[in-house]
């Protein structure tokens, strides 16, 4: 069995999750990187790679049966698949079932088969501002499965405390990074994401993956011994 310490992070082929592998990864883990498609040697950053689609309850199962297999135990398990994306669907059925699967689901499911590796472990999910305020624009369904992920954690750590398995969850703002929708919205209008940001963000700033990535690692560390069910806002006081 491996010595060190061992991270699962789902959705780590990109952007916030991959640099959630990587701040994971330059703390001496060993980090398991999960992503529906192949990855490439460039965001190959972690120890494992693992394809597997996490919406997908069959996915689920093979991806944790493959850790258990090759590890054994998880120290932490990070949620990271979600998609705020709106769809050009004026179906109400499918467009929940698309914005429950991607962000509540992904989550619930993994996390319920994966409970007995995480015995003395941490569990932290990547939820959003969207699922503790309202944001304009934000899809209705998008932040309700948001809102039922944040409430999930809350109703996990108590049940599990006992067990020595903390759950929160991270809710960030505005995180800018390549590809991100937010850079394309840059390269699309630059003066108009200025004024947004200056009339909507106390800070005015965006954040980076990195300022989640630390958050991570630290509610996963030896350094957080009594954080558990909380959801911590990360979004330059959007929120307030």
């Amino acid at each position: 069995m491996n010595s060190k310490q061992t991270v699962l992070v789902t959705g780590s082929s990109s952007g916030i999750g991959l640099s959630i592998a990587e701040e994971f990864k330059n703390n001496d883990w060993t980090v398991i990187q999960n992503s529906r498609h192949d990855i490439s040697k460039r965001y190959f950053v972690g120890d494992t790679h693992i394809k597997a689609d996490v919406t997908k309850i069959k996915d689920v199962y093979s991806l944790i049966d493959q850790v258990k297999k090759k590890y054994g135990h998880l120290n932490a398990l990070v949620c990271n698949i979600g998609s705020g994306n709106n769809l050009e669907n004026d179906n109400s059925r499918e467009r929940w079932e698309h914005f429950l699967e991607n962000n509540l689901l992904s989550a619930t499911n993994l996390i319920d088969y994966a409970l007995p590796l995480l015995e003395k472990s941490s569990v932290t999910v990547i939820s959003s501002i969207c699922g503790s305020i309202v944001i304009d624009g934000a899809p209705i369904e998008y932040s309700v499965s948001k809102s039922a992920l944040n409430h999930y954690i809350k109703v996990m750590a108590k049940k599990y405390a006992r067990k020595d398995i903390t759950f929160n969850s991270v809710s960030p703002g505005n995180v800018l990074f390549e590809g991100s929708s937010w850079s394309k919205k840059i390269k699309k209008n630059k003066k108009e994401i200025d004024k947004y940001m200056k009339d909507h963000v106390p800070m005015g700033k965006f954040i980076e993956p990195k300022d989640i990535a630390e958050m991570v690692h630290f509610l996963a560390s030896d350094k957080n011994r009594f954080i558990t069910g909380q959801n911590i806002i990360i979004d330059g006081g959007q929120s307030l």
